[in-house]
């Protein structure tokens, strides 16, 4: 078992766990490692991993996230996209309007992540790690930052208003790849919202466990 640190949700203590160490941890441990660093304490594992998820549920961690990894083409969509759809503007970093959607981003990212683990880094960290190209609606409620054919965040300030601009992104997007990627945490209800717009077999997902006491 790895016991690590993650500077941007510095508030958990991280443990790495093989799956083939699953019959071989001392529950106790945890407790013992939850008095020693006064932490919470965070496990990210597939939901495959039958033995691993045993193992931590009689430990009394519990489950706060689904991540589900989304690698998509659009005859995966439920439906057809808008043969107009909205045109969205692009920034590049450097740029007020690529800070305006980082400031947006950092905001929606606070609130997505404070239930499982919330942010500890600054926003001029947060930025820092964001691709350079951002994609935004005119009236600047909505964001993605991608990078190639990945979709890689999402945010948005009108639950009303996303869908339409799902749409324009997906839109964007697969106008210029044949397929696209993009994570979907339970916890984020905008990339929720991309994802249920794919028809979906594979259910599999990257969980987050936490032990708090």
């Amino acid at each position: 078992m790895e016991i690590y640190h993650n500077t941007f949700h510095s508030g958990h203590l991280y443990l790495r766990i093989d799956e083939g160490e699953a019959e071989t941890i001392d529950l106790s441990r945890f407790d013992t490692l939850l008095h020693e660093y006064g932490q919470p304490l965070q496990v990210m594992i597939p939901s495959t991993a039958s033995k691993l998820v045993s193992l931590l549920l009689k430990a009394g961690f519990v489950l706060k996230r689904r991540c589900y990894e989304m690698d998509v083409i659009s005859s995966d969509l439920c439906a057809p996209l808008p043969e107009c759809p909205e045109r969205l503007c692009q920034a590049q970093r450097g740029t007020s309007a690529y800070d305006a959607c980082a400031a947006m981003l950092y905001r929606y990212y606070l609130d997505t992540h404070a239930p499982v683990n919330p942010l500890t880094a600054s926003l001029s960290v947060f930025v820092e790690m964001l691709p350079d190209t951002a994609v935004y609606t005119h009236s600047m409620d909505a964001a993605a930052f991608i990078e190639g054919n990945e979709i890689a965040y999402l945010c948005s300030d009108s639950e009303t208003g996303f869908p339409g601009f799902a749409r324009s992104l997906l839109a964007y997007m697969f106008d210029r790849h044949n397929s696209i990627v993009f994570e979907a945490d339970d916890t984020d209800w905008a990339a929720m919202q991309l994802r249920a717009m794919f028809s979906i077999s594979d259910m599999t997902s990257f969980d987050a466990y936490v032990k708090s006491k």
